[in-house]
């Protein structure tokens, strides 16, 4: 575990002017990104054949009219996919042997089955009806070699229909891919050729981290108790966030974001330092301290990134919210264990903003880690107490370098 001085005298090192620095950074990748997205793009590999999907139903009776058992708009749906992610398609239309007609293609072969997995018995047709999962396999597939150089598979309820279930076969091909295979007879392949694409997707993201709260006005209070000072606070942040279909490198996401310090010893200090009244005792030595400050608000943060590999992407990001401190959902207070004890509760808002680097890595088709470090700006302006009015003459603030890391289920 890094000692927490250590971990603050490096962010102290290597973030001299903490805005500054961060939004240079963001600066100079947001200006990268375009040179290197057009640099991906080179070599976009061979043309790949997607015929009409093969549709099969388990005696599920549904109407053959349906529009997700039209095998031509499937056909259109995966080559759709394929193509926004750099890969050249062509639909011949219902082939049964692509491979026969040209030996040197490339085929992208998809299966979806309707499957009822129950029997009828004496269920209303609704819940009948609902109880059928539709699967899909996605095979790409080599002519010339015969070899398969990616296969993908997935499962969704019925009612979520053919363009989700497609969306996630082309994202698991993504995690399963062999572009050497493809290489042995298309040399002109690109190791890179399936390009990430999480356009469209939702996620939901636990992240949890640490804020350096070094040069927080807490720590001049605490200091002058003869309390140790608290170098960072612990950050949870839960999110859920939407790619849009028209722009798969922007991520927004609101979230709810919780922090906490903590501090605790044997204080010696003046009653006027937190503004105690005249009514209460004003001398205390070595008496029990115990602080607890949180806060609880929402959080709104945009990113724009690049996929530099093919699963990982690092973007820029920036944030703005709303938290409260006290109250019964983030109670925070000042104990004084003295002969007669003083409960001091704390009570105030702020509008914390931020900027930083954000790192994703998709390490399963749905599941995501990521990484994000930056600045963060939480200030509370002398939180105020039921007794005096004002707490301190200094500031609360959850202002300095954070570190977050999440992991996400993407749907």
């Amino acid at each position: 575990m890094l000692d927490s001085r250590a971990f603050s005298t490096d962010l102290g090192v290597l973030m001299p002017n903490r805005v500054a620095t961060v939004a240079a950074l963001c600066a100079l990748i947001s200006a990268g990104l375009p040179a290197l997205a057009r640099a991906a793009d080179a070599g976009i590999g061979p043309l790949v054949v997607v015929p009409e999907c093969r549709m099969i139903q388990t005696g599920c009776g549904l109407d053959p009219a349906t529009a997700d058992l039209n095998a031509a708009a499937c056909a259109v749906a995966v080559a759709k996919q394929l193509e926004r992610r750099g890969i050249r398609t062509t639909l011949p239309g219902p082939v049964p042997d692509v491979c026969a007609g040209d030996p040197n293609a490339v085929v992208a072969l998809t299966t979806l089955t309707f499957d009822c997995g129950v029997e009828r018995d004496d269920r209303t047709r609704r819940a009948y009806a609902m109880k059928t999962r539709l699967r899909g396999e996605l095979v790409i597939r080599d002519c010339a070699s015969g070899k398969v150089a990616g296969r993908a598979r997935s499962a969704r309820a019925i009612e979520s229909g053919r363009r989700t279930i497609v969306r996630d076969l082309v994202e698991e091909l993504g995690h399963h891919i062999a572009p050497r295979k493809v290489r042995a007879s298309h040399p002109e392949t690109p190791l890179r050729w399936l390009r990430a694409d999480v356009g469209g997707e939702r996620s939901v993201e636990v992240n949890a981290g640490a804020i350096d709260t070094s040069s927080s006005g807490i720590n001049r209070i605490l200091k002058g108790m003869g309390l140790p000072e608290q170098e960072r606070a612990r950050h949870l942040l839960v999110e859920s966030a939407y790619t849009p279909w028209s722009s798969p490198r922007l991520r927004v996401a609101l979230g709810v974001s919780s922090t906490e310090l903590r501090a605790s010893g044997d204080g010696t200090f003046d009653g006027s330092l937190i503004n105690l009244p005249p009514s209460k005792p004003q001398t205390f030595t070595n008496v029990p301290v115990d602080v607890v400050l949180r806060s609880l608000g929402f959080n709104l943060s945009a990113a724009y990134g690049f996929d530099y590999l093919r699963n990982q992407r690092i973007s820029a990001v920036a944030h703005v919210g709303y938290s409260a401190m006290g109250g019964t959902l983030a109670p925070s207070r000042m104990e004084i264990d003295a002969k007669s004890p003083i409960n001091i509760p704390l009570r105030d808002s702020a509008w914390p903003l931020g900027a930083g680097l954000r790192w994703e890595w998709r390490i399963f088709p749905h599941w995501e880690i990521a990484a994000t470090y930056g600045w963060n700006r939480m200030n509370f302006k002398n939180p105020k107490e039921t007794i005096s009015g004002r707490f301190a003459p200094y500031d609360v603030g959850y202002t300095g370098a954070e570190l977050l890391l999440g992991i996400a289920v993407r749907y």
